[in-house]
């Protein structure tokens, strides 16, 4: 037990460290399964009953993406999960999420047979017949004594063999990716999208910048260009086009408050009349009035007015003038009513937006006219008639001069870009790069205090000799026993997990500043950001942190004992990671449970609160991974496992129980619940940076191994394991030999497809014929994704749900299909919209694609697509014969009444029971292809975007008709559809929001 009663240190503090040790672990172990075991019980028993929040992917994505339902069952669901096949998620779900499950059990793969041959053979190698730690300290390497120091061959040889088993599976998965990435590019379903041809090009100079110039300069790729997107200055249009997205929900919140406040009133004035009639009393006036006055110029209240006193309407503060934002949480602004200043800004700015976007019609429709109301930007997308000549032109030498045209970016897609970043040239991505990086560097050294003073927590019960104020944690009792541990096991942990939540959020409004185009760029940087911060913070400072903490004594009694101190007690920091592993199962188990999304969806679904909009997106808007985060999180761990999978084999056993179970949670969730649209799929490009990053294990590891090898002394104070030292260097050269070939080998193949296997991309002649004419010259060419015979991927199947448009039709289910595709020949105007002509995707013969020539009067895209008539009355504005278009999403929700098992089924007429979406019907959302002839494809939304419809539940006072008349009156678009409120304020809705 602890004792703290000789002077002499050295024994008993250290013999304190190694109780605190284990009573550190004990406490964490007892804590996090408490914790994880309660959240896996909850999660069992409520997740048959909330499929919206925990099988949302078996009803919502369209019928061919869904996963089949688990059932109420309480256990047979888990045996469901563990069987699925992984491969459905690549079918159903795209690419990322399929390789960062195959990450998660490569390090499975890699870490279980690790973990039964550290343990029959170092554990006992590092404590067998030893008599230096206790506790978990026991079992690492510094617990060695010096007259045992052969045993450390054991070390070294397992090192050699449980780094070549690593290096063995990531070669084997680094095949598995390219394999699944190149397939991926040439599938139909990614190949025929108009992001899989485009590139964003940036720094263009200005002679370019006109379509016919850049036309001309890429024609000579393969197959030439298709359509050209001039980014262009649209000044103001942009805050405009804000200004009204956010009226549009302030309205929408403010009249659905009103609604439900005019139910609230009248609830409790018919319990007052009822409450009075019980008692013969005369029935309050103020029960039957109206709650307002009348107006003065006589004429007739609103319903609202007769339902709401005006001074309970809903209210808005306005932005000071002199503030940046509004401050309205302050209490500072001032107060107006919320619903007549949206309808007012609404209004203004649809008039503001339809005036200035005739403005740049007419520029559009004017090419090279000198005074330009919206002049182009030093960027445009460009699309090209084959896949293959995107490629290239993102790879090829593009200009003759610095910074123009240097920054070429591949696989773009309307929904993926960061417009407010279309507007930098070369000059200020640059410095803001070096601003953003700067920015970063500091918070990762300011962050550095505050991670060395969580990482010294744990191990707190070695400072008390130096500081005797933290004695009250000292002694031998269960309650000073649990103290410790709480304070050096659970303590450090939680901080270290609140200190890295906040910084991805950082890094991701640093990435955005510095200029990166598109969202997945973004998560690409705030990868390698982050787990530069986590390796530090997490990683690095704490293991200094926990291990020189607890050697700061000895070191000061004793400086000329520096290596065997630090030898001894380095390892010793394991113990704080071994707690943080326990932590992460505590976190994944959460994941399952979800109880914040469970919370929020009771109270905006079940209890009605809320808007409409508000309620459809709890139940059928599915949340989408973000890797940027993810990836860290997981190959911070592979690395802290890597490092010490010699030096403290215990956390082998840990760490393998932790991947296991993080195989679960990820494949239960990207085959249950989250979801990934295709233009927010890089094709795999996280997985080859994931692997580069666990190579800093192996560095760290190495070298760490090796400095402790050196610094191994025997009785005679002498060096005792220097041959041990030498192999390890040589280790270290080998391992570093092997990330360069890795590297080498496949960061020519990372972004780009190959020119052998250009033919097989859809659109391009016959790849067969193709094949078999190589072939028979004796030709070595890869094979077409339908006949690869790799044993994991031969029955993936690339649909793509626009495939499935007509079949669905056909048989029943109600698709309506908003826009069409114009071809390039066509012109279209915002004055006189024509109908768009519709490019089947059955055609792959690439002369049917229209592409620049000089016969073309209009080689540039119009921005204004046609609108089609919607099933809900529209204001117009202006000119009657002129609507503002509707673009077509990557990612859009397809209106349809309901959905039903049987198809030929009769609809029941009664709105209540019309449940819209259910397992196995055609889905809710549909991510469908976006058509290469949108001609406003990549323009900015606010060019084309038309205002989102005020969506109002249809109430039985009627409040929700007459501010619906009210909106529609005004000029705002607005609609009751699908959505009813009850007498008690309850809205439900049974349909999809109107647009």
């Amino acid at each position: 037990m602890l004792t703290l009663a000789s002077t002499d240190y050295s024994q008993n503090t250290l013999n304190a460290a190694a109780t605190a040790s284990t009573a550190t672990f004990v406490t964490a172990f007892a804590t996090n399964a408490a914790v994880a075991g309660a959240q896996l019980l909850a999660w069992i028993i409520i997740r048959g009953w909330v499929k919206a929040v925990y099988e949302p992917r078996t009803y919502i994505p369209a019928r061919e993406k869904q996963a089949e339902p688990l059932g109420r069952n309480l256990i047979l669901p888990i045996w469901k999960i563990i069987k699925a096949d992984p491969k459905d998620i690549l079918r159903k779900n795209g690419v990322d999420p399929y390789l960062f499950l195959r990450f998660v059990a490569m390090l499975a793969k890699a870490l279980i047979p690790i973990w039964f041959v550290s343990w029959i053979v170092l554990m006992p190698v590092n404590s067998a017949r030893m008599s230096g730690k206790d506790g978990l300290d026991q079992f690492t390497f510094g617990n060695v004594a010096r007259n045992q120091q052969d045993r450390y061959w054991a070390h070294l040889v397992l090192i050699y063999v449980f780094n070549a088993w690593w290096f063995y599976l990531i070669w084997k998965e680094m095949a598995h990716w390219l394999e699944i990435r190149q397939q991926y590019l040439v599938s139909p379903s990614h190949s025929k999208l108009a992001q899989a041809s485009t590139i964003l090009v940036t720094g263009i100079p200005e002679h370019l910048m006109e379509e016919r110039a850049l036309a001309k300069l890429f024609s000579h790729l393969p197959g030439g260009v298709r359509r050209i997107w001039l980014v262009r200055n649209l000044k103001d249009m942009p805050d405009v086009y804000d200004r009204r997205e956010k009226a549009c929900k302030i309205l929408e919140s403010a009249q659905v408050e009103l609604m439900k406040k005019a139910c609230m009133r009248k609830r409790k004035l018919a319990r007052e009349i009822k409450k009075a009639t019980r008692k013969g009393r005369p029935i309050p006036e103020h029960c039957t009035a109206p709650a307002n006055p009348p107006n003065e110029d006589g004429t007739p209240l609103s319903l609202a007015d007769e339902l709401v006193p005006r001074k309970d309407r809903p209210l808005h503060r306005l932005k000071p003038h002199w503030a940046p934002f509004r401050l309205g949480f302050f209490g500072i602004g001032e107060k107006v009513d919320a619903i007549e200043w949206a309808q007012k800004e609404i209004v203004e700015c649809t008039a503001l937006l339809t005036e200035e976007r005739q403005k740049l019609a007419k520029d559009i429709d004017t090419p090279g006219f000198s005074n330009e109301n919206y002049p182009a930007r030093s960027s445009a997308f460009v699309h090209f008639n084959q896949q293959i000549a995107a490629h290239m032109a993102q790879q090829c030498l593009t200009y003759q001069q610095p910074f123009r045209m240097n920054y070429r970016y591949i696989e773009q897609s309307p929904e993926n870009v960061i417009w407010g970043n279309m507007r930098l040239n070369a000059y200020e991505i640059n410095v803001r790069r070096a601003i953003s990086y700067a920015i970063t560097g500091g918070l990762i050294f300011a962050w550095a205090p505050l991670t060395a003073l969580v990482g010294g927590l744990a191990n707190v019960v070695t400072l008390v000799e130096k500081w005797k104020w933290l004695s009250w944690l000292i002694g031998d009792s269960f309650g000073k026993q649990l103290l410790q541990g709480i304070f050096t096991g659970i303590i450090p942990p939680v901080l270290l997990a609140l200190l890295t939540m906040i910084f991805p959020i950082v890094l991701r409004l640093l990435s955005t500043f510095q200029g990166t185009v598109s969202k997945t760029e973004v998560e690409l940087d705030v990868m390698n950001r982050y787990f530069v911060f986590l390796v530090i913070h997490a990683f690095l400072i704490t293991t200094l942190a926990s291990g020189l903490v607890a050697a700061i004594k000895p070191l000061m009694d004793n400086p000329a004992s520096i290596a065997s101190i630090l030898a001894t007690n380095l390892p010793t920091a394991s113990t704080f990671f071994i707690t943080r592993i326990l932590l992460q199962f505590t976190g994944l188990i959460g994941n399952l449970l979800q109880p914040v999304t469970v919370v929020l969806y009771y109270v905006r679904v079940i209890l009605g609160g809320g808007t409409p909009r508000r309620i459809f997106n709890s139940r059928y808007q599915l949340e989408e991974p973000e890797f940027g985060t993810e990836y860290p999180n997981v190959t911070v761990y592979a690395n802290i496992m890597i490092t010490y999978m010699i030096i403290s084999p215990v956390i082998n056993g840990f760490g393998a129980c932790f991947c296991m179970l993080a195989y679960f949670v990820y494949k239960y969730l990207y085959m249950w619940v989250m979801d990934l649209p295709p233009s927010a799929d890089t094709g795999g490009l996280f997985f080859p940076k994931a692997i580069t990053q666990i190579f800093i294990g192996f560095y760290i590891q190495e070298v760490c191994l090796c400095a402790l090898f050196f610094l191994a002394r025997n009785e005679q104070n002498k060096v005792s394991a220097l041959p041990q030292a030498i192999l390890m260097i040589i280790l270290i050269v080998l391992t570093a030999a092997f990330n360069w070939l890795i590297k080498t080998m496949y960061n020519p193949l990372k972004v780009s497809l190959p020119l052998s296997m250009a033919d097989l991309s859809y659109g391009m002649p016959d790849a067969g014929e193709e094949l078999k004419r190589a072939e028979s010259r004796g030709e070595i060419v890869p094979k077409p994704p339908v006949e690869e015979k790799h044993p994991e991927i031969e029955d993936v199947h690339w649909d793509n749900t626009a495939l499935k448009w007509n079949e669905g039709a056909s048989s029943g289910d109600e698709v309506e299909r908003t826009t069409s595709a114009t071809s390039a020949g066509d012109s279209t105007s915002p004055c006189n919209p024509t109908p768009e002509k519709k490019m089947s995707y059955s055609d792959p013969t690439p002369e049917k694609k229209p592409s620049y020539s000089e016969e073309d009067p209009h080689p540039h895209p119009q921005p204004f697509p046609q609108q089609h008539p919607e099933s809900f009355e529209l204001a117009e504005i202006g000119d009657s014969k002129r609507r503002l278009s509707r673009t077509r999403r990557n990612s859009r929700i397809s209106l349809r009444r309901r959905s039903r098992v049987d198809e030929d089924e009769e609809p029941e007429e009664d709105p209540e029971t019309q449940y819209f979406a259910l397992p196995g019907g055609p889905g809710v959302i549909i991510h469908s292809a976006e058509e290469a002839d949108d001609p406003g494809a990549f323009f900015h939304p606010a060019t084309k975007d038309p205002q989102p419809p005020i969506w109002l539940p249809v109430d039985e006072l009627g409040l929700g008709a007459e501010q619906n008349a009210a909106n529609l009156a005004l000029g705002v678009r607005s609609s009751t559809k699908n959505a009813t409120m009850g007498s008690k304020g309850q809205v439900k809705i049974m349909g999809v929001p109107p647009e």
